[in-house]
């Protein structure tokens, strides 16, 4: 990911990780490096921009059902549970937020002013 990339990202976008499934690794450590790096980057610069994530290599996997699917469902088991994750810390924010006496329309108004800045 480069600075200059954000100059042609909105957030109505769809933004393309392309991910070499020939050579991935099924380990966090493998999806943070090649695709959870992008997306968190990305959403930096354009929150809510929408992501397609498209795997390449696979003739150099012999085609095979059995890799493809294992290595396919590791990156959307990986990527549920960072959204499952960041859904639970904002819940937790919401929940500090709303003891303080901040009102949901508060919050709302909040977010989106935050959003235009």
């Amino acid at each position: 990911y480069s600075m200059t990339h954000s100059f042609f990202i909105s957030p109505r976008c769809i933004v393309i990780i392309v991910v070499n499934l020939a050579t991935y690794e099924e380990t966090d450590e493998c999806y943070e490096r090649n695709i959870q790096f992008y997306i968190d980057n990305v959403q930096m610069h354009a929150p809510g921009v929408k992501f397609l994530i498209v795997a390449t290599h696979i003739d150099e996997l012999d085609y095979d059902p059995e890799i493809i699917h294992r290595k396919s469902d590791h990156i959307l088991e990986c990527f549920r549970e960072v959204e499952s994750a960041e859904i639970e810390r904002l819940n937790s924010d919401i929940e500090v937020l709303e003891s303080t006496g901040v009102s949901k329309k508060d919050l709302s108004d909040i977010m989106g002013m935050s959003s235009k800045i």
